[in-house]
């Protein structure tokens, strides 16, 4: 029933946002708070939305860095926010607390309590870290090159992510080419708030 119901609030939330931040808003509080109950539909909604809203990426990225100053996370949140940071969080450079070095110590804390799928995750967005850092910052690029070169990775396609990551990051030409910024998502016929 709780599962239910969180679907039924982000549903809602969209049929009747009075705007793409709020919606924004609404669905980061309810993974926060509901993250047991929320299923990947939901954060991935959040995703394509923020993906394909260019004034919304920002904003967005923005959130997601300040839930992760949470000493409490659920893993979902972990997954929404490293991902739209691994997007985006070149936006945020100037502001205080989000330069690459920052935001990856931020999420580089939660490696160690998230299970696999989303350890993946997190080892894409350190390369797009990686990747948006310009010029190269070689203490950064170490961090994340230990990361990558650990081969003790139980999971098999995490540890196959990993050294792929670290070849592709030592050819910066290559990361950029492979690791762009995701293109808009196409737009459904029927929406999300429509389909259940």
């Amino acid at each position: 029933m709780r599962e239910e119901l969180a679907l039924k609030a982000a549903i809602l939330a969209e049929k009747f946002a009075p705007d793409l931040s709020w919606y924004v808003d609404v669905n980061l509080q309810l993974i926060d708070k509901a993250g047991d109950f929320v299923s990947d539909d939901i954060w991935y909604r959040v995703v394509q939305f923020v993906t394909n809203n260019e004034d919304l990426q920002p904003y967005a990225a923005g959130k997601a860095r300040d839930y992760l100053d949470k000493p409490a996370l659920h893993e979902t949140m972990v997954k929404v926010s490293a991902y739209i940071l691994g997007e985006y969080s070149h936006l945020l450079a100037r502001r205080p607390g989000c330069s690459p070095k920052e935001i990856f110590a931020i999420i580089n804390d939660k490696l160690s309590t998230v299970s696999p799928p989303t350890i993946a995750i997190l080892l894409s967005t350190y390369a797009k870290i990686l990747m948006h850092t310009q010029p190269p910052d070689p203490e950064l690029q170490e961090q994340v090159w230990a990361i990558f070169r650990y081969e003790s990775y139980i999971d098999v396609e995490i540890q196959q992510r990993a050294v792929e990551y670290f070849a592709l990051s030592r050819k910066s030409a290559a990361l950029v080419d492979i690791l762009a910024e995701m293109p808009k998502f196409p737009e459904r016929a029927v929406g999300f708030a429509e389909e259940s």
